[in-house]
């Protein structure tokens, strides 16, 4: 059982509680509840295993364990993919201007492109594989986890083109802002003028 308990916490330690750290790092300091009843499932049976001594109930224990850790390490991922997924979209929205297709020759529009649609496409395949096969859907959520790390690096290096691009987006609102604006005051002239005439 020793055994079986120190690959589970190694599982644990190596490629869950980083993200945890990172969930927490993006939610206010906060473990979403999903994920704490996950570590609390995994510390009951855990406790279960030290109450019996009949081997058969501790590796049943133990499978269970084991079973809520990979769901606590899909519920990393999936939280990891909300939090990621609303961070960049509100980046998107703030400055997204048809100047991104000019940064550094059309380099940075490239990656960034490319990376986002890897990213839609390999998450499909994640949700479909969790319960065909958990390996590869773990290994798909751990290639969308790394490509949105590479858009924001991405962003992260380009920040003073990107506050460029915010000017160049308020600049093109205010145009159509302005070119409204001069369109109705022609027409309401071009009203009054014909009113004045036909009166």
């Amino acid at each position: 059982m020793d055994r079986e308990l120190k690959d589970l916490v190694s599982s644990y330690c190596d490629p869950i509680l980083p993200m945890l750290h990172d969930i927490k790092r993006r939610n206010k300091n906060k473990i979403p509840d999903n994920c704490l009843n996950e570590i609390r499932a995994i510390v009951d049976h855990i406790a279960r295993c030290y109450r019996t001594d009949d081997p058969v109930r501790i590796e049943k224990e133990m499978g269970k364990a084991e079973g809520h850790m990979q769901r606590l390490a899909f519920d990393c991922f999936k939280q990891l993919n909300i939090f990621l997924h609303d961070g960049l979209e509100s980046k998107i929205k703030w400055f997204f201007s048809p100047y991104w297709l000019h940064i550094d020759g059309g380099e940075f529009w490239k990656k960034f492109y490319n990376d986002r649609q890897m990213i839609i496409k390999t998450i499909v395949l994640a949700k479909e594989n969790e319960s065909l096969d958990a390996d590869l859907a773990m290994s798909y959520y751990a290639q969308v986890y790394e490509g949105y790390f590479r858009i924001e690096k991405l962003l992260n290096t380009h920040k003073l083109q990107l506050c460029w691009s915010l000017v160049v987006r308020l600049y093109y609102l205010m145009s159509h802002f302005t070119n409204w604006f001069l369109i109705t005051a022609v027409l309401a002239l071009i009203s009054a003028i014909i009113s004045y005439f036909i009166s």
